[in-house]
């Protein structure tokens, strides 16, 4: 047995691109990879470098390919949703929210608990991020983050939210 080069911090950047490899039958050309993602080619194979080299995906001239190391980095994929070049991934006690832009792939990885929290607050009508941080004492940023990957999945004030459910678990 191997041993696994990458957590799942190292490789929240690239989640899109292997969620978007595996359920299209597991092979796509780069190009139409990029194209999906919104992002340069170039970008799309620097990814596939950082994947390849944690054996996560396996090219040939211009097909890339995920290896069975992928069903453990996405076993606990609970959700998807994307917005414009924004993905949120819902998984066992975590948002990943992973930001592309045309160059370059960013993630932020929000705990349940924090996103719960704050979601509770939009649903009290508080709509504000200074003021939500001000509330629970917590950095702006962090609250505008959450916020954004909310927005992301569609919580709204009155709308229902796939966190809804989840957060009842976690109180």
């Amino acid at each position: 047995m191997t041993k696994q080069r990458w957590s799942l911090q190292e490789i929240a950047w690239g989640l899109p691109l292997l969620y978007i490899v595996l359920s299209r039958g597991g092979c796509l050309e780069r190009g139409i990879i990029a194209f999906l993602l919104n992002v340069a080619p170039s970008t799309v194979r620097r990814m596939v470098w950082g994947l390849k080299k944690r054996g996560l995906v396996e090219t040939d001239s211009s097909r890339v390919c995920v290896t069975s190391n992928v069903g453990k980095a996405l076993k606990s994929l609970l959700y998807v949703a994307r917005k414009r070049n924004h993905y949120v991934l819902v998984l066992r006690g975590l948002l990943i929210m992973v930001s592309h832009r045309r160059n370059n792939a960013s993630a932020r990885l929000i705990p349940m608990e924090l996103a719960c929290t704050i979601n509770s607050k939009l649903r009290q009508g508080l709509k504000d991020y200074r003021e939500i941080a001000r509330s629970e004492r917590l950095p702006p940023k962090t609250v505008s983050y959450t916020m954004k990957a909310l927005s992301v999945l569609g919580c709204t004030v009155q709308g229902t939210c796939i966190l809804n459910d989840l957060c009842n678990s976690y109180g």
